[in-house]
């Protein structure tokens, strides 16, 4: 029985070619993931747009950065003929501190589905914990608060 004798370097060579096959694969992988979630991004930033215009007292502003849906239910909710004078009557009972809180406030998408996308929020004066953000073309507009 004999052994054949490998030339010098081929070992690292096919260490080599294997290494290169695993960056190609990881870095597709990363490209693909991006492309899947990186629209979460621009979902946090309008979620982050929406709490400057709270906290600003932008009610025009904030409703803009909602859903047609929700600019419904918070206008019923706080018993108002239009978006802005609800958000007015929200943001009444907030001092000067918790506006400056709640602009500061600050949204993580983290799970993407679809046009949506479910966020979390960073302590804020009003306890929303939670935000829901839809796509509608290439904007993202708050759906929900919880």
């Amino acid at each position: 029985m004999t052994l054949k004798s490998q030339k010098p370097g081929s070992q690292w060579r096919a260490f080599g070619c294997l290494g290169l096959v695993i960056v190609t694969v990881l870095g597709g992988c990363a490209v693909f993931i991006g492309a899947v979630t990186g629209g979460l991004g621009d979902a946090s930033k309008a979620g982050d747009a929406y709490f400057r215009a709270l906290g600003a007292g932008d009610g025009t502003t904030a409703c803009a950065d909602m859903t047609t849906n929700a600019q419904v239910q918070l206008t019923a909710e706080y018993r108002q003929s239009t978006c802005p004078q609800a958000v007015a009557v929200l943001l009444r009972s907030l001092s000067t501190r918790d506006r400056a809180q709640l602009g500061a406030t600050r949204v993580s998408a983290f799970k993407g589905q679809g046009s949506m996308a479910y966020s979390t929020c960073s302590d804020n004066p009003l306890q929303w914990k939670q935000m829901v953000l839809n796509e509608e073309g290439n904007t993202w507009l708050v759906a929900q608060l919880i």
